[in-house]
């Protein structure tokens, strides 16, 4: 868990990690800086928590995606659940999930559902994940931190956090893809609070019914070029950490037969993300005939087919 000026809401949160069935081993707890009495709750919760409990004070600020990081760091669990300082699990998550893994050798990361929710927590008729497959959006999208738990394995992959990363959570999910071994636990398992001081802001997240309309908007004033640029640095980096520690990584799960495969996908992701830029570079124009060309390549597969097209042959000129 990280934590930042968290105290409005943090003590319901640690309320529910003692609620459940199967308690945690350890909480690590990470805090930028806080100037409420957010330590203040922490040690107080250490002091009678029935397990343990590390708080680690940052002297100066990190910021989230760094914060996490350095949290994940101090772990020693074979399964970690990231958490946010101001939701509230329900009390069967931890025993749940660690079932799941437990027989599932071949996952190596978990999303679960969550009920959406605004300041005061109560149950809404529509969830998190919910909302993503009302939008006909896939399931990778759905790489929500506070939902996320990993096993360990995956942290020498996934650490350090790439500098360009804006969220831990879509790169974990990102590295789990390659490896298939992403998968989504369709069961809501907590309650996400939506208190507008959230730091994530995703149109996707609002505790109210979302139509395509809100998609359309929310992706109308992306950049596809800055996307494109964004994604080859990732794949890069991907593509190292697997190439470097996957196959040590996954061989206590013989699942080290998933490294070529995955970097044969990640090559194949690369060259579709090349292609696109030297066209997404050119003027208008000159962007029609090697557009349709990716796209008979099946090549814009790799992104939202034809959607994709259409905004790269509108797009304006450089």
């Amino acid at each position: 868990m990280t934590t930042y000026n968290g105290a409005a809401f943090l003590s319901g949160q640690l309320e529910s990690f003692v609620k459940q069935s199967r308690l945690p081993d350890e909480l690590i707890v990470c805090d930028d800086g806080s100037t409420d009495e957010t330590v203040n709750i922490l040690r107080a919760f250490q002091n009678h928590a029935p397990f343990e409990v590390h708080i680690y004070q940052n002297e100066c600020n990190l910021g989230v995606v760094k914060n996490f990081a350095k949290a994940l760091s101090f772990c020693q669990g074979d399964v970690i659940f990231l958490s946010d300082q101001d939701d509230f699990w329900l009390a069967e998550k931890v025993e749940i999930v660690e079932t799941y893994f437990t027989e599932n050798r071949e996952v190596l990361l978990t999303v679960n559902d969550c009920w959406l929710s605004k300041n005061a927590l109560f149950q809404q008729d529509f969830t998190l994940y919910g909302q993503i497959k009302s939008l006909g959006l896939p399931d990778k999208v759905y790489t929500h931190g506070c939902c996320m738990s990993l096993r360990r394995e995956l942290l020498d992959m996934v650490l350090p956090i790439p500098d360009f990363e804006k969220g831990h959570d879509v790169w974990f999910g990102f590295i789990a893809q390659a490896l298939t071994g992403f998968q989504i636990i369709n069961q809501p398992l907590q309650y996400y609070r939506r208190h507008g001081g959230n730091v994530s802001q995703w149109f996707g997240a609002r505790p109210e019914p979302l139509v395509k309309k809100d998609f359309i908007e929310a992706c109308a004033n992306e950049n596809p070029l800055a996307c494109c640029e964004k994604r080859l640095a990732r794949l890069d980096v991907c593509e190292q950490r697997i190439s470097a520690k996957g196959v040590d990584a996954l061989r206590a799960f013989g699942l080290e037969s998933r490294v070529p495969l995955a970097l044969r996908h990640l090559a194949q992701q690369k060259k579709a993300v090349e292609c696109r830029l030297r066209i997404l570079r050119r003027s208008r124009l000159r962007r029609i005939v090697p557009s349709l060309l990716m796209f008979f390549r099946g090549q814009y597969g790799y992104f939202s087919g034809w959607k994709s097209l259409v905004k790269d042959l509108l797009m304006g000129s450089n």
